[in-house]
């Protein structure tokens, strides 16, 4: 340092490594861009999963749970977890005009007649039925695209921008993340809106 008046200045060696701010604008705007490749990979792999799997055992289930709460304004089917996840997801079915009959519906949790009527609601759509699954799948992928996004986040804020790359890596590469966010299940939107939940919390 070269001391002028009794002030420590830098010297011109230091200043010239010092990165300016345009340079620190185009490692910024870089670093968006690899947030935004990573997180369009990962949808694509989901919505891939999504329309080449057939469905689960209780996805026509969660189906006709969501399609009841929006079609009948109530929640007695399929009242066994919040029933964000499934409505979601059957929004872009409702606009479908699907086949679909809710009479019969036991209210009681313990009899889940979701399952019930789900399998009733496959049967009445019969070709229809995995498109109609799919839509309701793709409709719930951003869920986990948000859980990779404040992963990546609150990695960022606490240990850097190649932390927050890092972190959204492993999310998005997880199998558990992988095999369950392309279904019309709450558990990895369950992992996400939870990690939303905590960020939110850690930043207040």
């Amino acid at each position: 340092y070269q001391t002028n008046a009794g002030l420590a200045m830098p010297s011109s060696q230091q200043r010239q490594a010092r990165p300016s701010a345009r340079q620190t604008a185009l490692y910024s705007g870089r670093w968006e861009w690899e947030i935004a490749a990573v997180l369009l990979l990962h949808t694509g792999l989901l919505a891939w999963s999504a329309s080449s799997h057939s469905p689960v055992f209780n996805e026509e289930g969660h189906l006709v749970g969501g399609l009841s709460h929006l079609l009948s304004g109530t929640f007695d089917l399929a009242r066994v977890n919040p029933p964000l996840v499934r409505t979601v997801g059957a929004l872009p079915v409702a606009i479908g005009s699907p086949s679909i009959s809710l009479s019969g519906c036991d209210s009681d949790p313990w009899m889940r007649s979701e399952y019930v009527q789900g399998l009733e609601f496959l049967r009445a759509n019969r070709s229809r039925s995995f498109l109609f699954v799919t839509m309701a799948r793709l409709a719930c992928i951003p869920f986990s695209a948000v859980g990779g996004y404040v992963c990546s986040r609150w990695a960022c804020r606490l240990y850097g921008r190649g932390a927050g790359l890092f972190a959204l890596l492993l999310w998005c590469s997880c199998p558990y993340v992988l095999g369950h966010a392309p279904l019309l299940a709450a558990d990895a939107p369950a992992a996400a809106m939870g990690l939303v939940a905590a960020y939110t919390f850690w930043t207040w």
